[in-house]
């Protein structure tokens, strides 16, 4: 038996036991293994789900303080473009049904897509010259797209759990605790990077974005403690994995976090109380942003390293 699966299965492992798993097996199950171990194998990331979902937040969020905010600059559909308007555009395209871009857009979606492609006559990755002969048809198109922005994560909880789970029991795993296993997946990918283009990038942090509240009954000392606020904020909840943009001054646009899985597993039982931080006036906070590891056998299981 290979060393890594014998310590998974004893129950007894660590984070690097995990990491071994992704990079054995990343070629055999679903896109989530696929996308860790790719990660794992490859740190600074140019392709797969995290980096379509770091291009998507960042093209939408662009796109409105560029052309759409207070200071908007007009969109031309002849000359230099920015590098991320195609995959904005194509990124968009997929996000609707076909039935509702032929209702509002006249069009089918493989026609739309060839017309969109037909804009850039760069073959480049990120081309940052567009040529849309047809003004009219080309302000059509992207106010269409640019009515709303979708934010969804990359991965669902459920769903990645269904495949870990799959894939544990396949590989004579199926003892191994699945939450477990996500968390030690999580504190791999904390700090991870993904490159975009033209100086921009973006890294992998973990965190809690909604803090887990108990409520305080009116008149109970504990409210006046609390400043007032009838609830007293902990700094557990549950666990998101999250991607952040980092883009350079000159661009002149605001970063952009985003959510690519929401685990749904709550902090408390598993994060070393000791990375709690209580800055003045403010709720105590999950410090995250460090380099983690995870050992099954620990209590707690995630500590500092």
């Amino acid at each position: 038996m290979v060393a890594y699966v014998a310590r998974l299965a004893s129950g007894s492992y660590t984070d690097s036991d995990v990491k071994a798993f992704y990079i054995d097996k990343r070629f055999d199950f679903g896109p989530f293994i696929r996308e860790v171990g790719d990660f794992i194998a490859h740190p600074k990331r140019d392709k797969g789900n995290s980096f379509d979902v770091a291009i998507r937040h960042y093209s939408q969020l662009a796109m409105f303080q560029r052309y759409q905010g207070t200071d908007k600059t007009p969109l031309n559909p002849i000359g230099d473009c920015e590098w991320w308007l195609k995959r904005y555009l194509n990124q968009k395209l997929e996000s609707y049904p076909p039935l509702e871009l032929k209702k509002y857009l006249e069009m089918s979606k493989s026609d739309l897509k060839r017309k969109i492609n037909s804009w850039f006559p760069s073959k480049e990755r990120f081309p940052k010259r567009i040529e849309a002969l047809n003004p009219f048809e080309f302000i059509d198109i992207v106010n269409f797209f640019a009515k709303q922005m979708e934010l969804n994560p990359a991965f669902q909880a459920d769903k990645v759990k269904a495949e870990l789970k799959d894939a544990l029991r396949v590989t004579g795993l199926a003892s191994v605790c699945t939450d477990d296993f996500l968390m030690a997946t999580a504190t791999l990918l904390n700090g991870a990077k993904v490159k975009l283009a033209e100086g921009v990038s973006a890294s992998i942090s973990i965190g809690v974005t909604e803090q887990r509240c108990t409520k305080v009954p009116v008149g109970d000392p504990k409210l006046l403690a609390s400043g007032g606020v009838p609830a007293i904020i902990h700094p557990d909840g549950p666990l998101e994995i999250m991607i952040t943009t980092d883009t350079p001054k000159g661009h002149n646009l605001v970063d952009v976090t985003a959510t690519l899985l929401n685990t749904e597993i709550d902090t408390e039982p598993y994060i070393d109380r000791s990375l709690i931080r209580r800055s003045h006036g403010q709720s105590p906070q999950l410090s995250l942003k460090q380099n983690l590891q995870f050992n099954s056998r620990a209590t707690p299981k995630i500590t500092a390293c």
